[in-house]
């Protein structure tokens, strides 16, 4: 997963955004910062994640998750995990609701041990 230099550029990211995303995956994070929700729903929308009501559209997540080198059970596995964690959080803000998903999706995930060590990449997208 990259954050490409459009969403940085559109979302005027700061560097403590940056780093959260650089350290996506450490277990100790909390994220606290609003614009983490903006960015994954600015990300979610250029990789055409969500449905016309904002929330993550199954079959395309899916199908993501298939082509970054997941097999059918993972995928829907987490498609499932995200998916539960968009009914519980109760936020009407789109920014903060996409926070605290993102929030309680990280946690599940690293309670089944499916976290990659890798960091996230900040960079350049070749093709635009």
């Amino acid at each position: 997963m990259f954050l490409d230099l459009p969403v940085r550029l559109q979302l005027n990211l700061g560097q403590d955004v940056l780093t959260d995303f650089l350290y996506y995956w450490q277990e100790d994070r909390q994220f606290t910062n609003k614009q983490v929700g903006c960015t994954v729903i600015c990300v979610s929308k250029k990789l055409n994640l969500l449905d016309k009501a904002g929330r993550l559209s199954q079959p395309d997540a899916e199908a993501y998750v298939k082509t970054a080198g997941g097999d059918e059970n993972l995928a829907k596995y987490l498609v499932y995990l995200y998916q539960s964690c968009q009914k519980v959080v109760n936020e009407t803000e789109p920014c903060e609701n996409a926070l605290q998903t993102t929030n309680c999706f990280r946690k599940a995930v690293q309670r089944a041990k499916y976290s990659p060590d890798v960091p996230v990449e900040v960079r350049q997208r070749s093709d635009g």
